[in-house]
């Protein structure tokens, strides 16, 4: 996926406390936004408030992370996330 500078930073970020494992950003809580492409503020606002049921396979570590880097993202203007949902082929939200 092609992602802003912003975007790309945060996730990078992510990557590097999660020791290069992505699998735990595209299978876990976030998946709908790091995976799917959903990058609104609504699909990262919806993981959150969801993520108790999808982290259950997580360490503790893992989960800090992972509600960093969408917290991170919910700091971000929407417009630099409608940007990303252009990229990625005009995907729509799920909310």
């Amino acid at each position: 996926m092609s992602w802003t500078k912003q975007v790309q930073a945060i996730y990078d970020v992510a990557l590097d406390r999660l020791n290069g494992n992505s699998d735990v950003l595209a299978f876990g809580p976030s998946h709908i936004v790091w995976e799917d492409g959903n990058m609104d503020h609504c699909s990262v606002q919806w993981c959150i408030d969801n993520f108790d049921k999808y982290s259950n396979r997580l360490s503790s570590n893992e989960k800090t992370i992972v509600r960093w880097s969408l917290e991170a993202l919910l700091k971000l203007p929407e417009e630099q996330l409608k940007e990303i949902e252009d990229i990625n082929n005009g995907r729509k939200s799920i909310c």
